[in-house]
């Protein structure tokens, strides 16, 4: 990429921040003082009304589109955020579950593990058969055991920890019993979700389910989570010793997100979601002072 080029994609991505960050919070404001109902509501409205298709696609003098459409987008609608902005957005959400799991007691998490995982479980069958019904009813498929049911079945049961962990905080509930309990039903999910979209792709691209696989993908993303919680659990004196060391300013809020990052970037490698590993980073250093 040449110099000029470098710096007009500065400028762009410095510009599309500022008129984020501007918005979501105006919006976010609104939200919870006249609508009263957590910002988040409305920094996602926010967002889709400067998204490329609708005021952010609308040229503006020499910038163009803040936000424009990719030529691939009606092929696929991920491809229309641009891959800066959600590096961006990744980290932030890797910084968010960080610190919820920092702010999470982690004895009242083991203790609600049980609950959370019945929730879980309700909230993978209900959406599950919901969406694979309402796809057959709709005449999108013959049955349950059409490839397309199946896939919205899969498709219905996704969740996101991020946004359930940032309306609880607006609430100011993170901490309390229903809190734990919701955030560790997400995280559950989560991992099994794994499970489902490993199933149905197998039953759709054989006909059938090979319980081997299944179980070694199972054992993939459940073994390291509880690796990793568990490893950062035994450490988390060494690791709060070690960052006690620093004196410098900043220095251990910066070490801090390293350990984030690395959780998020390991749990990535094993199939999760980052933000499961930067939660089960701030879980297991949760009792630390």
């Amino acid at each position: 990429m040449e110099g000029e080029e470098l710096s007009h994609l500065v400028t762009r991505i410095i510009l599309q921040l500022f008129v984020i960050l501007v918005s979501a919070k105006i919006a976010g404001e609104i939200s919870q003082r006249y609508l009263k109902t957590p910002s988040v509501l409305g920094e996602l409205a926010a967002g889709i009304i400067i998204g490329p298709f609708a005021l952010g696609g609308i040229e503006i003098g020499i910038f163009g589109p803040i936000f424009e459409a990719s030529a691939h987008t009606n092929i696929n609608p991920i491809s229309a955020i641009p891959t800066e902005l959600w590096v961006i957005s990744q980290i932030a959400s890797i910084v968010l579950l960080f610190t919820v799991g920092l702010e999470t007691d982690l004895k009242q998490f083991l203790r609600f593990v049980g609950p959370a995982t019945v929730v879980a479980i309700g909230g993978l069958v209900l959406p599950f058969t919901f969406g694979a019904g309402a796809t057959i009813l709709l005449g999108y498929a013959d049955g349950f055991g059409d490839p397309v049911a199946l896939f919205m079945g899969a498709i219905m049961t996704a969740t996101s920890v991020g946004i359930t962990a940032r309306v609880l905080s607006d609430l100011q509930k993170i901490g309390s019993p229903e809190s734990v309990t919701i955030i560790g039903a997400a995280v559950v999910d989560d991992v099994v979700g794994i499970l489902v979209l490993a199933v149905v792709v197998a039953f759709a691209d054989t006909g059938s389910v090979s319980f081997g696989s299944i179980g070694e993908v199972a054992g993939k993303a459940i073994g390291f989570w509880i690796v990793l919680t568990g490893a950062v659990i035994l450490s988390a004196n060494l690791i709060t010793r070690i960052l006690q060391w620093f004196h410098g300013t900043g220095t251990v809020l910066a070490l801090a997100l390293a350990l984030a990052l690395l959780g998020g970037g390991l749990a990535e490698s094993f199939g999760l979601a980052m933000i499961i590993g930067a939660y089960s980073v701030g879980l297991g250093l949760s009792g630390t002072p």
